[in-house]
């Protein structure tokens, strides 16, 4: 099944939106999602919580 989204630059606020979503769509990211403190502390939560249930805790960095 194939899905076609149309968006063009009237229909949105903010530009950055665009980049955003062709980031997403062609390449599974979107940079500068989250400030680098924020990014730290999800990191970081995410380690303790894997530690805590015997989950390998490099793999948090596998998607970071």
């Amino acid at each position: 099944m194939l899905t076609d989204y149309q968006i063009n630059a009237c229909a949105t606020k903010d530009e950055v939106f665009l980049e955003d979503i062709s980031n997403l769509l062609n390449l599974g990211d979107t940079s500068n999602l989250w400030s680098r403190e924020d990014k730290d502390d999800i990191i970081r939560i995410l380690k303790a919580e894997a530690a805590e249930n015997g989950i390998y805790e490099n793999i948090v960095e596998r998607f970071f």
